[in-house]
């Protein structure tokens, strides 16, 4: 099932020891599993569980004997505390379960074991991969569910079909921020539609996803290459539109940290700033559209004038004071003066024309330098589908289209 029946009993289990989590910004414990030869040959239940403790003894392929209490922490079966530990002598590992995605039979019943995935898995997101050492991979690639089909249960249905058929790939670590990003070493990056083979771990439970903790390094083959940067010509105009994951410049003058959302120290802003100075020159753009810019006016010691500092003196900053919204971030359009120049005052929604957006978006008119063509640019920031804080007709609604819908479709 998917609690233990013994559930705050305290037990003696004793078993083989085969991954350990005790590594310094590890899971501070070890998986236990059951000798092949002593399952209980009931395939609804898993042969092994977590052992939280920092206690010392035992290592990988060594037969240990624990007491402690059971529990369920958020879905994973472990024990904790643990009152006693020993170490009974050495042991074969037991062997590889082989599993498949979809899943060839429930999670649950393999929770803590051991177990190798049949066939090469496809990478679908690596967007926890340098924060928390995390890939989402899956059997096969997977399209948002609203993207092919219209909000309703048909959609909710096939979003849960793809949550199903999906694995994290865990670098066994629960700190942010690992140092070197995992997975990378004979590469520069991992790239959706990537394939990965042999990989083989302990098929774990933690904050809400089925991940495997390896227990080797897995096979990775490049299959999406990156296609190489367009070439500029002197007569087109570049737009290029980038998330400044909360960009916070203190008070400005070095000190003001750590700040609300962004850097906690001058020198992670000064790091901040040096990568998103190279990102955005070695594209070369003529008007930079961003979001997750602190909302924080337009003095000479605002985030706005300081990331136009950086840039380079051509850079200026389309403002509109008073208009930016509630958020401590905001919208901002940058350009380069020497290629574009703005044809009229900016526009943005004021308190009451668009009701809900703590964000509202921002509209300029540009024209080229030597050109009589006009154009707009909108940069919007939708509110987010997660659901903190969500109430009333901003919660799921079951279509899958998550929370706050309303408010990105007013």
């Amino acid at each position: 099932g998917n609690q233990s029946p013994l559930i705050g009993q305290t037990v003696t289990v004793e078993g083989i020891l085969v991954l350990d989590a005790r590594k310094p910004g590890g899971f501070s414990g070890f998986y236990l599993q059951q000798a092949d030869h002593q399952t209980d040959d009931n395939p609804a239940t898993s042969e092994a569980l977590f052992v939280y403790t920092r206690k010392a003894g035992g290592s990988v392929g060594q037969r240990v004997r624990v007491t402690g209490t059971v529990k369920e922490f958020h879905g994973l079966t472990e024990l904790a505390p643990v009152h006693n530990l020993s170490v009974c002598g050495q042991a074969s590992l037991p062997a590889l379960i082989n599993v498949s995605l979809p899943w060839s039979q429930p999670p649950e019943s393999l929770e803590n074991m051991r177990v190798r995935f049949d066939e090469p898995l496809t990478v679908i997101d690596n967007y926890n991969l340098a924060r928390y050492g995390e890939l989402a991979l899956a059997a096969s690639d997977q399209v948002i569910a609203t993207e092919q089909l219209a909000p309703g249960p048909a959609a909710r249905t096939l979003e849960q079909q793809n949550l199903a058929q999906r694995i994290t790939l865990d670098d066994g670590l629960g700190k942010q921020n690992p140092t070197p990003v995992p997975w990378l070493s004979e590469r520069d990056t991992v790239r959706a539609g990537d394939i990965v083979s042999e990989l083989e771990g302990v098929l774990d439970y933690r904050f809400g996803q089925w991940r495997v903790q390896p227990g080797a390094v897995p096979r990775f083959q490049a299959r999406n290459p990156r296609p190489q940067a367009p070439t500029k010509s002197t007569d087109s105009i570049r737009i290029m539109t980038l998330n400044l994951q909360n960009y916070f410049n203190g008070d400005g003058q070095g000190k003001g940290f750590p700040t609300p959302r962004g850097a906690s120290s001058l020198e992670q802003f000064q790091t901040q700033n040096r990568k998103l100075a190279r990102t955005i020159q070695d594209a070369h753009p003529d008007i930079l559209a961003v979001t997750e810019l602190e909302n924080d006016g337009y003095g000479p010691d605002s985030a706005a004038a300081g990331l136009a500092r950086t840039l380079g003196a051509d850079w200026a900053v389309v403002q509109t004071p008073g208009r930016d919204g509630n958020d401590a971030i905001r919208t901002a359009l940058l350009y380069r003066e020497s290629r574009v120049r703005p044809t009229s005052p900016a526009y943005r929604p004021g308190p009451g024309e668009l009701p809900g957006a703590s964000r509202p978006p921002l509209a300029q008119a540009f024209r080229a330098r030597g050109s009589e063509l006009t154009f707009w640019v909108v940069v919007p920031h939708l509110k987010s589908k997660s659901c903190r804080h969500a109430a009333a007709r901003e919660q799921d609604q079951g279509d899958g289209q998550g929370c706050y819908n309303r408010q990105r479709t007013l």
